[in-house]
């Protein structure tokens, strides 16, 4: 599969192959991965990104066919983006639990219906659910956030 190298000394992958389905048995390996960008053809993010120990940020926006993320997040999360994955309907709970994560972005996704408490997530700057229709309310625990700029769905008749 078309993975390469970005920055070796840093620990950052990057993949834009839309084709790309799967990530080879040897990912696993990269426990000094900090930075990870793939644009592919999931439907599901492997499990594996899921067990990166030292991943701070995780860039899967443009995954259009994607419709969920791995059960497990790293806990390291800093920057999470899922901007047009319009296909993706939910959030695994471990997103609950993401809490060193600073950004999050759901910007057009379309399909996601809602997101776990967010309570925990007590470093989170910026939240990002514009474009997000089939949102049916917004998560808990959002109004114990301070600090915390969220971006909402608004609808074009407005």
């Amino acid at each position: 599969e078309n993975l390469e190298l970005k920055d070796a000394s840093a620990g950052v992958y990057t993949s834009l192959d839309p084709v790309l389905s799967s990530l080879p048995a040897s990912f696993s390996q990269l426990a000094a991965l900090k930075e990870l960008a793939l644009r592919g053809s999931f439907v599901r993010l492997p499990e594996v990104v899921g067990a990166l120990p030292t991943l701070r940020r995780l860039n899967l926006a443009g995954s259009e066919s994607m419709t969920s993320l791995c059960d497990s997040l790293p806990p390291t999360l800093e920057a999470l983006s899922l901007s047009q994955c319009s296909a993706l309907r939910s959030l695994p709970e471990a997103f609950s639990s993401l809490v060193c994560l600073q950004e999050a972005n759901f910007l057009g996704c379309v399909e996601l219906a809602s997101l776990p408490d967010v309570s925990a997530l007590t470093e989170l700057t910026r939240l990002d659910l514009r474009l997000c229709f089939a949102l049916q309310s917004l998560p808990s625990g959002l109004m114990d956030l301070h600090g915390c700029c969220v971006y909402l769905p608004v609808d074009e008749g407005v």
